[in-house]
């Protein structure tokens, strides 16, 4: 009964946080005169980027709470299905596999898909958000 109660404490806290978010848009969007259709695009980005929020803080207290090696591979077994998934990777695993590059690598690229995603790091952006500018340095890891 407990675990009940706070969960709907938990749900009534989410839900006030999310009205409060829309009333502050739309006092905001009325203030501005803003127009029906961007008024209309901005609550739809509040609507659908609260969740993500959420969803960021979760993961990233998550990751911050187990020790760095199960942190590695938590993010590894993240990452690896995309890394998996990934078109211009499995086009140049399947360039290498019909020998049109000239070096070769294992057949299921396991080991160099590895060391691809031992690199990567979780950061949840949101939508419109620049990750990679045009002009920015890029920062290069070098395999050992």
């Amino acid at each position: 009964m407990g675990e009940i109660s706070t969960q709907q404490a938990e749900l009534g806290q989410e839900e006030y946080e999310l009205q409060r978010k829309v009333d502050l848009t739309n006092s905001a969007m009325e203030n501005l005169h803003v127009d029906k259709s961007l008024w209309k695009e901005v609550s739809l980005f509040i609507l659908n980027t609260h969740n993500t929020q959420k969803k960021q803080v979760e993961l990233t207290s998550f990751l911050e709470s187990i020790s760095p090696s199960i942190r590695v591979k938590c993010t590894s077994l993240i990452f690896m299905k995309l890394v998996r998934e990934n078109v211009i990777l499995k086009t140049i695993s399947q360039a290498r596999a019909k020998g049109f590059l000239l070096r070769q690598m294992k057949n299921d690229n396991t080991d160099h898909l590895e060391k691809i995603v031992e690199k990567m790091k979780v950061q949840l952006s949101m939508p419109e958000d620049v990750i990679v500018g045009q002009g920015d340095e890029a920062h290069i890891c070098r395999a050992k």
